[in-house]
């Protein structure tokens, strides 16, 4: 089942609640070829090292897509 939802053909892609573990990367790679041109994610009291790390986990497992964060806190 997920694995029709996660190949679906969407433009932007919005993150609560996700770290970047190696245990949901291939919730990403899944991803990666379904038109993904945007990805928001909220973070919750990290600092810019956290972003980076995620940032560059995003590149590498869907590509080169815009990314945005927000913060909650």
């Amino acid at each position: 089942m997920y694995g029709e939802v996660l190949t679906s053909e969407r433009l932007p892609l919005t993150l609560f609640g996700w770290g970047p573990g190696e245990h949901d990367r291939h919730l990403f790679q899944c991803m990666r070829n379904t038109g993904i041109q945007r990805v928001t994610v909220c973070v919750f009291g990290d600092g810019q090292v956290y972003c980076n790390y995620v940032y560059q986990t995003i590149q590498d497992d869907l590509g080169q897509v815009k990314v945005d964060f927000f913060s909650i806190a």
